[in-house]
């Protein structure tokens, strides 16, 4: 099942930015996304894949003393299957959350992929 992208979005605020680090088996280049662009890039990302999973380990959420903003670190392995392939990873991610009208917001989302790819025929 994929997930709702407005379910995902609504959580970042309007200005938030979202960096995507690749690893160089993937072009090794840095991607700084508005919420839109995460927004699109993720729409047309899960257009291509047939089947995926997607878990979160070592999540650690940190509150500020006075309670106004956060840091959440964790670690999401995914697996989705394109083309007979299956692409891995694990991103390292780094997440600031602040008060925004009494909500929680993403102000900032830092992903550090690591990624492998499985032909079909070493499954």
């Amino acid at each position: 099942m994929r997930p709702v992208l407005g379910a995902i979005i609504r959580h970042f605020a309007p200005d938030a930015t979202i960096q995507i680090v690749m690893p160089p088996n993937a072009g090794g280049q840095t991607l700084t996304l508005s919420v839109e662009q995460y927004g699109q890039m993720l729409r047309e990302g899960w257009a291509e894949y047939s089947q995926s999973t997607y878990r979160v380990e070592d999540a650690v959420i940190k509150i500020s003393s006075d309670g106004q903003t956060a840091r959440l670190t964790d670690t999401t392995i995914e697996a989705i299957q394109v083309q007979g392939r299956t692409l891995s990873s694990r991103t390292h991610e780094v997440v600031s959350v602040a008060l925004a009208n009494g909500r929680p917001v993403i102000t900032k989302s830092v992903g550090t992929v690591m990624m492998e790819v499985v032909p079909a025929s070493q499954r």
